[in-house]
């Protein structure tokens, strides 16, 4: 309705109610226009929340999902036998190697690269991880981690891979692994076996009194860590005399 208004005076009574009525009407109008476009706002916000909730994880926000949610998981069985079965993200692909080869994103060292615990125990040695193109740790990257945590043989590398739950990018057979890139050398790889000759002063002080070579070999063969030598004579180019003097000094 639209009022022909030449002069605010000559309006009356009725004309102020149909204006009146009006601007209702108006206000009104405007009123349902808004909340139409809140409650579509609000319906569109979410419908893209719904959206993104399934929208599967990206390669990297898969990895981390799983390492922190099953952080036991270490191989391609482990996960299609732990987390399938578990009430997991709806988001994670059930087959991440196949549904990541077909986005481009699976990484050409497989399930290692994978399941890899970035934040796992070798971080404490702060050596900075270094990994070749089969995603094991480079030779200069393992050996220092070996210096730092004083692993001395093999033996003990073993063990340590099992420790530290680092079986995926610390091989299996060190020799054999890093020999076929370059010359792999045990004295340099692996911590020193025996500690130098001040930490051996050191040590003398916490074993029982030496005062004769029989008393050192005696020591030697029940009680002598693996780090301090069988003969200190030879490797320190002491006597037992010496050895009795830093023993009491």
């Amino acid at each position: 309705m639209i009022l022909n208004i030449k002069n605010v005076n000559q309006l009356n009574f009725t004309d102020f109610a149909e204006l009146s009525n009006l601007s209702f009407k108006s206000l009104q109008s405007n009123v349902k226009t808004k909340s139409l476009l809140n409650n579509n706002c609000k319906h569109n916000y979410q419908a893209s929340i719904m959206i993104e909730d399934r929208k599967p994880f990206t390669y990297e926000e898969a990895r981390k999902y799983v390492q922190t949610h099953f952080p036991d998981v270490n191989t391609s069985d482990d996960f299609f036998r732990i987390v399938k079965r578990a009430n997991s993200s709806k988001r994670l692909p059930k087959h991440p190697q196949r549904y990541y080869q077909k986005t481009g994103e699976w990484h050409a060292a497989g399930w290692r690269h994978f399941l890899a615990k970035e934040h796992h125990t070798l971080a404490q040695f702060n050596v900075q991880l270094e990994y070749d193109e089969h995603y094991k740790l480079t030779y200069d990257c393992a050996s220092g981690i070996m210096k730092a945590a004083k692993v001395r043989c093999e033996n003990e590398y073993a063990a340590f891979r099992v420790a530290h739950r680092a079986e995926s990018i610390l091989p299996k057979n060190p020799r054999y692994y890093y020999s076929k890139s370059q010359r792999f050398d045990i004295r340099d790889f692996f911590a020193p076996k025996y500690i130098s000759i001040d930490k051996f002063k050191q040590e003398l002080k916490r074993i029982p009194t030496i005062e004769t070579y029989t008393d050192w070999r005696r020591y030697s063969q029940t009680l002598r860590p693996a780090y301090v030598p069988s003969n200190p004579f030879d490797m320190y180019g002491m006597s037992i005399k010496q050895l009795k003097q830093y023993q009491t000094a």
